[in-house]
């Protein structure tokens, strides 16, 4: 049951975080080139091998409060009888872009240092795991040797001990 609160705790933790990168990743995306809102989502879930599967309840009102900010605009094109609106990166979107960068250049490399640093504890961790069950593999096996050679000597008392009884009749 535990494993099971642990999974859903870490699922919502994941979903909630990438809410806070969905409009980077927006901004990134049109920054390449005009998209419709279902290629981004697209391009996201492809880009991250599935991991990342955006909604158009996550990706359209992002794309809203983009636009009303001015980082980006859209446009109605009508196609094959269809209008979709296409996104476009605005001139304050890409300024706006490159400050976010910069500042999350150093913030990121924080990040990944702390990761890294947490990555390498939990192999030690496993590391010491490992050593302490070959080593209580090899102290199994020395003890298995030590029971096998125990009953032996009991083995031999035993018969001493019934050849003793036996002279101990005839005295």
């Amino acid at each position: 049951m535990p494993h099971e609160k642990t999974g859903t705790l870490t699922s919502r933790w994941v979903r909630e975080s990438r809410k806070g990168y969905i409009g980077l990743a927006i901004l990134l995306l049109l920054r390449r080139s005009p998209l419709y809102g279902y290629s981004i989502m697209k391009q996201i879930r492809e880009m991250t091998h599935g991991i990342w599967k955006p909604t158009p309840g996550g990706i359209y009102p992002v794309l809203k409060k983009l636009e009303s900010y001015g980082l980006i605009e859209g446009y109605w094109e009508a196609r094959m009888g269809r209008r979709r609106k296409l996104y476009k990166i605005t001139n304050d979107g890409l300024k706006c872009l490159d400050a976010i960068l910069r500042s999350y250049r150093d913030f990121v490399t924080w990040v990944n240092r702390l990761l890294g640093e947490a990555v390498e504890e939990i192999e030690e961790e496993h590391a010491s795991f490992e050593d302490l069950l070959l080593l209580l593999e090899d102290r199994r096996r020395a003890l298995t040797k030590l029971i096998k050679k125990l009953e032996e000597t009991l083995s031999e008392i035993d018969e001493h001990i019934k050849e003793l009884r036996k002279l101990s009749k005839f005295a």
